[in-house]
């Protein structure tokens, strides 16, 4: 959600904070580097690599779009470094996500970043603003008053992040210098990384995180992640 009283100079500084925090992290990795998108969208994700980095290989998966819909924002000379799936995230196990980078013939060691955007539907502060029937109450909790279709959407929600979450973990014990980025955090989603963020190998970074992916697609509508 947009911060009306936020200056955008403000946020501009925000964002190369969160980029040089991320530069500070050196991990050489010689060879192709295997990029994993999970609930992938548009592949905001998959165009900042294919279009900064060569040797940047990517697996889409997005349980809702086509292929066609997923890649529509990416150049067609870049689709062959793309393998996209249509699957359910939660039918993936950290060892299955590891086993993904042989879909490019290449070994898990090649495995070098996974960015999770969860669906935010349910978590949205904006939903705070309307009427009873809304998915949460203000302490991120399901809200009983809520019809059934909502709070069963909620709880869906809630299983999903955790489940998916631990396995991300699962996979950072064993994959020791992978980068694992979950977009949104900003909300009630936030509530939930808080055991996660006493990790001190997890940090909450506030960026514009469609800006430093793609300016073109970006708008004030999409600015706190």
């Amino acid at each position: 959600m947009p911060n009306p009283g936020k200056d955008p100079g403000e946020t501009t500084i925000q964002t190369q904070k969160a980029i040089d925090t991320i530069k500070k992290i050196k991990r050489y990795r010689p060879g192709p580097k295997v990029i994993i998108d999970l609930c992938c969208g548009n592949c905001s994700v998959a165009q900042y690599y294919l279009e900064h980095d060569p040797q940047a290989l990517i697996i889409a998966i997005d349980k809702y779009l086509t292929k066609e819909e997923a890649l529509y924002f990416i150049p067609r000379h870049m689709h062959h470094r793309i393998r996209f799936i249509q699957d359910d995230i939660r039918n993936y196990t950290a060892e299955k996500l590891k086993g993904l980078t042989k879909l490019w013939g290449l070994e898990e060691k090649h495995l070098y970043h996974i960015h999770w955007s969860p669906d935010c539907s349910t978590y949205s502060m904006a939903s705070e603003l309307k009427t009873e029937n809304r998915y949460r109450n203000r302490d991120g909790s399901v809200n009983e008053k809520a019809n059934e279709h909502k709070q069963a959407k909620a709880l869906k929600h809630d299983n999903i992040f955790r489940n998916t979450l631990e396995q991300l973990k699962m996979l950072q014990k064993t994959v020791k210098d992978i980068l694992i980025t979950v977009e949104n955090p900003v909300g009630h989603l936030a509530k939930l990384m808080q055991q996660t963020l006493e990790d001190k190998n997890w940090q909450l970074l506030e960026t514009d995180y469609c800006i430093v992916a793609d300016k073109r697609i970006d708008t004030d509508m999409w600015t706190k992640k």
